[in-house]
């Protein structure tokens, strides 16, 4: 099976992606699949939970100009591989505007883990530059986290509508849904639950069955630079992990 390469990828900053990648990747180690992650972000948050430096001398940008080999690319932990960024990234950014077909160029490079890899996550920086343009050109899917916030709901159609653009643009990517991250029921989180319910009404299908209940573990994990699932495998965040990527799978047929 050619690997299944899904973007996680959102212009708005704090939204979950990192984490997003980061435990959906670890749900599907859990269900027996290869998975490789690749960190674009210059902030290299997903690189640190791999105990990645913020100057790997191997990262994405170097595979990506072919200064660097695949597999010398690779680091392990949490039983899935990753391609690290670097803080030097935006240089690199600035290197790849002047190759040919600079957009296709991620995705050229990925061919050869095609096989090593049921799945490969791209945890994308928070805008449309290059590296972003790059996985998305690269990507069969991509999914959107997104906080159940008025601005954050705000900026969905405007994103969704600059992923048309890049589709009528020639890149063979598809929906694969939006998931919501940070909701909690209660009282305090009615605004949530009517953002959620527009959020469903505008995209209906198209929104994740499963959302990502607040659970102050996924914090803690993150602190700890490891999956929810390590920290606790039976806390909320871990079980909605887990139904998510269920549902991916259920979207994907596998």
């Amino acid at each position: 099976m050619k690997a299944k390469i899904i973007t996680i990828t959102n212009n708005k900053g704090g939204v979950g992606k990192t984490s997003s990648t980061l435990n959906i990747g670890a749900a599907l180690t859990r269900k027996g699949y290869k998975v490789l992650l690749i960190d674009l972000d210059a902030q290299c948050n997903l690189s640190s939970c791999f105990g990645s430096q913020n100057r790997p001398k191997h990262h994405i940008g170097s595979f990506m100009l072919k200064e660097s080999s695949p597999n010398d690319c690779l680091v392990q932990a949490h039983n899935m591989s990753l391609i690290p960024a670097s803080v030097e990234l935006p240089e690199y950014e600035t290197k790849i505007q002047n190759k040919p077909r600079r957009e296709d160029i991620l995705g050229n490079r990925l061919v050869s883990f095609h096989e090593q890899f049921d799945f490969i996550l791209i945890d994308c920086p928070p805008n449309l530059g290059l590296l972003t343009t790059n996985s998305i050109f690269a990507a069969d899917y991509f999914i959107t986290p997104m906080e159940a916030s008025t601005f954050a709901y705000n900026g969905i159609a405007v994103l969704m509508e600059q992923m048309r653009e890049f589709i009528d643009s020639g890149a063979r990517i598809e929906f694969l849904g939006l998931l919501i991250i940070k909701y909690h029921e209660n009282a305090r989180g009615s605004q949530k639950k009517s953002i959620v319910s527009a959020v469903r009404e505008s995209l209906e299908e198209g929104v994740f069955q499963y959302y990502i209940r607040t659970d102050s573990n996924v914090d803690k994990a993150q602190l700890d630079q490891k999956p929810v699932f390590e920290l606790d495998d039976t806390c909320n965040a871990a079980k909605d992990y887990m139904n998510v990527t269920t549902e991916i799978l259920e979207r994907l047929k596998l």
